[in-house]
């Protein structure tokens, strides 16, 4: 009898022998302080058989990623890096969207420019050829060109910057006041972890800017004592930190087919955006699936909360985040402090931003447990947001009010009835499975009875708008949940 060893046994069959041989209990974490990844199970095994011979390692090479789950979670360990980097983030698109403002403030654009427009960013050409006719020249809180840069029109956020950007290095010869600053186009590098090098370069670029910015908007606040009291707020985001891993290991990341990246908490610089850092390594890798499990609580909503996310304007001062710091009743308050629209808002930004991106990348949002809490809130405030913009959309369509130009109507500024475009079907596919946007809860949807419901008990009134943020009218929304809507404003009207 011939004695039979490993190196006998078909491929396949080893194979097999591999895969459970490299199996770990959690796949492996990503450990910041070594910049490598760790086991995430403490009693793994130390991969003794590829030492055996060259065959065995060779066959084993890349098999411990391309079986295991990989994870990122936010940065907590960096936050005097990410508090730095969140206020040069929004000091420079308050300087963007100053810059721009006030070119076109003196002078209408350029024929060339709006042929650029229209090669590169074609969807955004409107709002060069908007008048002020087309908005509200009694209210001086709502500009076209300000709501676009801001991203502040129900379109990805991503998609605003990078319209802003362009449009501010094409009016390079006219912005030459401030010609660093110009030429920063951080656009796409939200999901960058700078070196101390990028970030002097970054400040000595803004500094000159500070004085026309205040004079506009006001003082920056003194950040010494409200860093001190709120830097536990900053982090960067898990998408940051794969991104900066897969870098900087281009042999292993080739192996690699899963990743999750838990957004447990809060992160800055625009985290929804940061899944477009992904996409160069999953053209590079077809067979890669990264999700982005973002935690409603403690991310989603806490960043729509004032008191847990400090302004860098007068407005929210030092004093104001520390009296209401502790304050049970404050903190526990969801509805109060954020609004129903504002969670629609915060829902949708990440949907625009995950439905740009290829399949291989998905978005979860995570209950923290409470699943019924969930399926409720978002049941009354997403779902009942898109069932009113999809009772609008449809009496503009039916002719049964007049619509509005389309940049009034999808500015936030001007009305809370337009969450994002799309919005009705983004909430639908949500529901029904079949978006790269999930949820690990029950939610229930809306269906077209509901929208003629809300058509009909609401006919024979005339439209209102919301002007600057202000109230005018709110009404009781009659709704399978019986949700009292404060946040909205009735629109509808049978002539």
């Amino acid at each position: 009898m011939v004695a039979l060893s490993f190196r006998d046994l078909a491929r396949e069959l080893r194979d097999m022998v591999y895969e459970y041989y490299v199996a770990i209990d959690g796949g492996y974490i990503f450990n910041l302080e070594s910049g490598k990844l760790k086991a995430a199970s403490p009693r793994a095994h130390l991969f003794a058989l590829q030492q055996t011979c060259k065959r065995v390692a060779d066959e084993l090479t890349g098999l411990a990623l391309t079986h295991n789950l990989v994870t990122f979670s936010t940065i907590p360990c960096m936050r005097d890096r990410a508090f730095l980097v969140e206020f040069l983030f929004n000091l420079y698109f308050r300087f963007q969207v100053h810059a721009v403002i006030q070119h076109f403030d003196e002078k209408p654009a350029s024929n060339s420019l709006r042929e650029a427009v229209a090669r590169h960013y074609p969807s955004f050409l409107p709002c060069l050829n908007a008048s002020p006719d087309d908005w509200a020249p009694e209210d001086p809180d709502i500009n076209v060109v300000r709501d676009v840069c801001d991203g502040n029109i129900g379109v990805a956020r991503s998609s605003c910057h990078e319209f802003a950007d362009f449009v501010l290095h094409h009016l390079e010869p006219d912005n030459a006041t401030y010609p660093d600053a110009v030429r920063l186009r951080l656009s796409d590098k939200y999901w960058d972890i700078p070196s101390d090098e990028e970030l002097d370069k970054m400040v000595k670029a803004l500094r000159p800017t500070v004085a026309e910015l205040e004079a506009d908007h006001g003082p920056i606040i003194e950040f010494d004592g409200l860093w001190e009291e709120n830097r536990f707020l900053y982090r960067f985001s898990a998408a940051a930190a794969a991104i900066r891993f897969l870098r900087s290991n281009p042999s292993s990341r080739v192996h690699i087919r899963r990743i999750l990246l838990d957004e447990d908490r809060e992160a800055v610089a625009y985290p929804e955006t940061h899944g477009k850092g992904l996409v160069p390594f999953c053209t590079e890798n077809p067979h890669i699936r990264i999700e982005r499990r973002v935690s409603l609580w403690k991310n989603m909503f806490s960043s729509i909360c004032h008191s847990m996310r400090p302004s860098m304007w007068r407005s929210y001062g030092a004093e104001h985040h520390q009296k209401h710091r502790f304050e049970d009743s404050y903190l526990n308050d969801w509805y109060s402090r954020i609004g129903h629209c504002s969670v629609s808002n915060s829902v949708a930004k990440w949907a625009l931003e995950a439905l740009g991106l290829p399949g291989s990348i998905s978005v979860v949002l995570d209950c923290d447990s409470t699943p019924e809490r969930c399926s409720q809130m978002l049941e009354e405030a997403v779902v009942q947001d898109a069932v009113w913009q999809k009772a609008q959309e449809e009496c503009f369509a039916r002719q049964l009010l007049p619509p509005p130009p389309i940049w009034e109507w999808r500015s936030i500024h001007s009305t809370n009835a337009f969450i994002c475009q799309d919005f009705p079907k983004i909430v639908q596919d949500i529901v029904n499975g079949t978006s790269v946007i999930s949820c690990n809860f029950p939610i229930n949807g809306f269906s077209d009875i509901d929208v003629e419901q809300l058509i009909w008990d609401h006919r024979g009134m005339s439209r209102r708008l919301l002007r600057g943020g202000r109230l005018e009218h709110t009404r009781t929304i009659p709704s399978r949940t019986s949700f009292v809507k404060q946040t909205k404003i009735v629109r509808f009207s049978g002539s």
